[in-house]
């Protein structure tokens, strides 16, 4: 029995090895199996880990040589779907329901979902953010450009991560990234750039330049250990073997780089410096 289930097997391995060379002719567009083989007792009993005992749910194995984790892989199980919803239109099987499952199409799943409440994400972040700034300041114009450039730190540690890891290394970059990173560099780099907003107004008294001079001699120790603490804290997470952790730690720990020795110690000055009084608009300074 194991010896005829075995042949018969083994036969319809090669036939269907032998539609998948020739799957590209036109010719030999759809498939048939020889009445022996759907006769076959074995093959009957293969089929039924494939077509449910009503016969209206049918299962088919699809495998491809790309990663099951990639972009390639998530956007092949779409193609996927797509061509078998075209596929049934005026045939015996118009109306019915086409999925595609496994790990490349959850994770297809995932990643529309999360692109569509990264929209919310951002605008609820930079929201909250701006009303707490503009309560603590009595301000509308500094909170304005402090968020300006912290959206610009977030694109530039984004940038410095797809550089690396896809110009540099050939890794993607996790299509979960962009979205939980966003949170916690624009978070850091928004507390950093208050204390020091903060301090200036309190400094601005008798200038504005005054008020940077003694801003910066004053804050510049403390802001600068914190963010060098906090950064080598995240980058911790590039020692672990997941590529998803590295990459996150990498592109949060740019982002408080950039921000503690950039953003904070020459774009911010340089622009309260331009806005001069109009920073603490309408309240004023005092």
């Amino acid at each position: 029995q194991l010896q005829q289930s075995m042949s018969a097997m083994t036969e319809a391995a090669a036939y269907l090895q032998t539609v998948g060379r020739d799957a590209s002719s036109p010719a030999a567009s759809g498939f048939y199996l020889p009445t022996t083989i759907l006769n076959n007792p074995t093959f009957e009993t293969a089929a039924t880990m494939f077509i449910t005992p009503d016969g209206h749910t049918a299962m088919y194995l699809v495998q491809s040589s790309l990663n099951p984790y990639s972009l390639q892989a998530m956007s092949l199980s779409q193609q996927m779907q797509q061509v078998g919803r075209d596929a049934t239109p005026n045939t015996a099987l118009a109306g019915s329901t086409v999925s595609v499952g496994g790990f490349p199409a959850i994770n297809s799943d995932l990643r529309t979902a999360f692109n569509r409440d990264f929209t919310e994400i951002i605008i609820a972040t930079l929201l909250i953010i701006a009303i707490v700034m503009c309560l603590l300041l009595r301000s509308v114009v500094a909170p304005l450009y402090l968020l300006g450039t912290v959206i610009l730190t977030y694109l530039a540690a984004i940038g410095l991560g797809v550089l690396v890891f896809q110009q540099l290394l050939g890794q993607e970059i996790s299509w979960a990234i962009p979205a939980m990173t966003f949170t916690l560099v624009v978070a850091v780099g928004a507390d950093y750039n208050m204390l020091f907003i903060s301090r200036l107004r309190e400094e601005s008294v008798r200038g504005t330049r005054i008020g940077l001079i003694r801003t910066v001699h004053h804050t510049g120790s403390v802001i600068t250990s914190a963010g060098l603490v906090f950064a080598a804290a995240v980058m911790g997470m590039m020692a672990g073997s997941l590529l998803q952790m590295a990459q996150m730690g990498f592109i949060i720990g740019c982002g408080i780089l950039l921000d503690t020795f950039v953003v904070r110690t020459l774009m911010v000055p340089a622009i309260a410096q331009a806005f001069g009084d109009a920073s603490w608009w309408p309240s004023g300074r005092k």
